[in-house]
């Protein structure tokens, strides 16, 4: 990573001692200055020193982690170490789902059925359902009970801001296990939405997924310092020994 100007760190400091400790994560003074307001607003309400919140921003801590929370459209997504912080290219893509939902004739008149794999902090399948119908049924799966404890209160907190209907908390289930196991999965799918019709198979309209993506060495070499230190491998690095077909009659 290439040396901050000292032009640049004099600058900042003229404007806050503690405006220098955020460019180097930063890398320059407008996101810098952002971030020292958020940090700033953080330490208030929640009667911090601001000081070590800027240090830990300073050793490369995502930002997330140390407000507690990210904007996920219209949702407050609580975030806390161990659990993959949601990004907005996923936003995007389920704005972009969300919109091409609303435009398809569903299949019966029964609501729709979503089933989301690799849940995290279930920031895709509460988003989706703060723009579908109220009336859509999801069930959310991961292997991690600190994701799955994490997108429960995520449930809670948003129904108790007002982000999500009242109805979320009975038709969004977050449940531990492990989306590899696919007989055990499809137990859960079928004991969740009941049989299919002539008692087959349970049916599931979408299937969203944010699995882990990132090759072993692309996540040593290519991604940031900040996301190796702090975000959890297991959500970003597949097993070595993973080899799973899911094919589109499975569900």
């Amino acid at each position: 990573m290439p040396r901050l100007p000292p032009h640049l760190l004099h600058r900042a400091h003229a404007h806050s001692p503690l405006l220098p400790l955020l460019l180097p994560p930063c890398r320059d003074a407008p996101s810098a200055l952002s971030e020292l307001r958020w940090l700033r607003a953080h330490a208030a309400t929640t009667s911090q020193p601001l000081r070590p919140l800027c240090e830990r921003r300073r050793r490369g801590e995502p930002l997330q982690y140390i407000l507690g929370t990210q904007p996920f459209g219209e949702l407050e997504i609580l975030c806390r170490r161990g659990v993959l912080i949601p990004r907005q290219e996923t936003e995007d893509l389920i704005h972009r789902l969300a919109a091409l939902l609303a435009t398809t004739n569903p299949p019966t008149t029964r609501p729709l059925r979503i089933l989301d794999l690799c849940t995290g902090t279930g920031c895709i399948p509460l988003l989706l359902h703060s723009l579908l119908p109220a009336s859509t049924t999801t069930l959310a799966i991961d292997i991690s009970p600190r994701a799955i404890h994490l997108a429960r209160r995520n449930l809670r907190h948003n129904v108790g801001l007002g982000a999500l209907p009242a109805s979320a908390a009975q038709n969004v289930t977050f449940q531990r296990g492990d989306v590899l196991d696919v007989p055990k999965l499809l137990d859960a799918v079928r004991a969740h939405f009941g049989p299919g019709e002539g008692g087959g198979r349970g049916v599931v309209d979408v299937v969203v997924s944010n699995p882990p993506y990132i090759s072993a060495r692309g996540f040593d070499v290519e991604t940031a310092a900040s996301v190796r230190r702090y975000e959890p491998r297991l959500a970003l690095v597949p097993a070595a020994d993973v080899k799973c077909e899911l094919c589109t009659k499975t569900f």
